[in-house]
């Protein structure tokens, strides 16, 4: 178990359980048991608890049905301590049914929580699950799993939901690595949570993700690539809209529009720059939400997640996240290392050194944390081979491959400028210029055009304020600069 959401399973023991409400100890836990005294049923099982009892029951199962129930009213306060979706209000009458059957109860399990049991412990009545908003079956098509807090995002979360609020579509772009998937995930569950949305669906071109230990992997989407067609396929199943399966494929992408103007649906794209003629698919997903009427309300909206600005499709909006400050890179390095059982093996001057180098990359901090860990390699090295990019050139063509290759494919000069840029002490515009123009010969309309997709592909940054300054992530310079 890590940091990382995982979607609960009938697998689970107790301990991963417990991680999942956010690690609290075993006095927490009592304590948290203890503190429910306006529940009855639990607080007098609650009340029984012993460390050395609790103990038993992180080793091996739950022997009591009364205990179980107990526990599960226990996690979901302490889940509710650090803003994770465990046993929340939408999920409770799920994740109790899975919780009474996993590992974490007495072999063979447990019956399931009554609604009378289930609304003594949420204060409320609980209604039925409902299978086509399990975030369980969604979190299978996320990759990489998304943290269950989303380090240092809070503004990120409050901006993009903002924009989504006023957008059809809204397209979340930034450098490899940085999160766009995690704030995706979390934005998408906060829109319907908050009532934006009735209900989400995810899909995916997300072939091959990059490990924590920055090897490659497939996913359950590797093979074909993401087709509009599927998108539709798969709002039918999630929303079950079955009286759709019978229509024709020339009739379903009409009859899909129709539904998706008559709900508050929220349709996420996650990948969208590995998706052939991706401009495509977003002005057919443009088609597909449209508002019927010049005076119709916005209904149902699309989140796509891109390494790549849209720019070629009308009404799309852009929110642009950057890595991680200072402090969120802390949090997140000290609960790495707690989960891996070796709490503080950094220095918070490493930790610091860590995230000046990767600019807070989320994915690349985990990786040089991960490299320490698995082949016992001393952090300090770690940080003087991200620093001159000795031993991570493997790890930075998996991670930053694939965009030089999309920008590549669009404008293969695209790549000589990256390289040069990434080569030059004094980044601006006037200096990409005189290598442009001793290379080709072909005037400032070329150049220009050539710029634009190393710029809308965000190896390059304008530096605010400045004149014809530019900036390049220093991993992405490392990497450019060994081609």
């Amino acid at each position: 178990m890590t940091v990382f959401e995982l979607a609960p399973d009938p697998s689970w023991t107790l301990e991963q359980w417990r991680t999942a409400a956010g690690k609290p100890t075993i006095n927490e836990l009592i304590e948290a048991g203890r503190s429910l005294t306006e529940v009855d049923i639990i607080s007098a099982a609650a009340a029984q608890w012993r460390a050395s009892t609790v103990q038993s029951w992180l080793n091996g199962h739950i022997a009591h049905y009364e205990d179980a129930r107990a526990m599960i009213a226990v996690l979901r306060v302490c889940a509710q301590r650090v803003q994770s979706p465990l046993f929340d209000d939408t999920r409770l009458r799920a994740h109790a049914d899975l919780f009474m059957r996993s590992e974490a109860s007495r072999q063979g399990g447990f019956t399931p929580l009554s609604s009378d049991e289930l609304a003594a412990i949420a204060g409320t009545p609980v209604p039925d699950a409902d299978p086509r908003f399990n975030d369980a079956d969604l979190l299978r098509k996320v990759y990489p799993p998304p943290p269950v807090i989303p380090y240092g995002r809070e503004d990120d979360l409050r901006r993009l939901i903002d924009v989504m609020r006023e957008s059809l579509i809204t397209v979340i772009v930034s450098d490899p690595g940085n999160g766009k998937t995690t704030l995706a995930w979390h934005a998408a569950r906060q829109a319907v949570r908050g009532g934006l949305v009735a209900g989400m669906d995810w899909n995916t071109d997300k072939r091959v993700m990059i490990t924590a230990a920055g090897e490659e992997r497939p996913t359950a989407a590797a093979g074909a690539p993401l087709r509009f067609e599927t998108i539709i396929s798969s709002a039918i199943r999630r929303f079950g809209w079955d009286d759709l399966r019978r229509a024709s494929d020339l009739q379903l992408p009409a009859l899909a529009a129709k539904r998706l103007s008559e709900g508050r649906y929220l349709l996420v794209v996650d990948n969208l720059e590995t998706v052939p003629q991706s401009t495509q698919m977003v002005t057919d997903l443009r088609g597909l939400l449209e508002p019927r009427g010049d005076l119709a309300p916005l209904a149902s909206r699309a989140l796509l997640t891109s390494r790549v600005a849209v720019n070629d499709v009308p009404g799309v909006r852009h929110v642009h996240i950057g890595g991680l400050a200072l402090e969120p890179t802390v949090a997140l390095i000290r609960a790495l290392e707690e989960d891996s059982g070796y709490p503080c093996m950094c220095t918070d001057s490493q930790i610091e050194r860590l995230w000046m180098l990767t600019k807070g990359n989320p994915l690349l901090l985990q990786i040089a944390l991960t490299r320490g860990l698995q082949q016992n390699i001393q952090l300090e090295d770690i940080l003087n081979d991200l620093d001159n990019g000795a031993g991570f050139l493997t790890v930075f063509d998996r991670v930053f491959g694939p965009l030089v290759k999309t920008m590549s494919d669009e404008n293969p000069r695209a790549t000589f400028l990256a390289v040069y840029a990434a080569l030059l002490p004094d980044l601006t515009h006037e200096a990409l210029w005189r290598a442009w123009e001793r290379e080709y010969f072909d005037g400032e309309p070329d150049f220009h055009a050539t710029l634009s997709v190393v710029l809308r592909c965000g190896v390059l940054r304008p530096v605010p304020g400045s004149s014809g300054e530019y900036a390049i992530h220093p991993m992405i310079r490392r990497y450019l600069s060994s081609l």
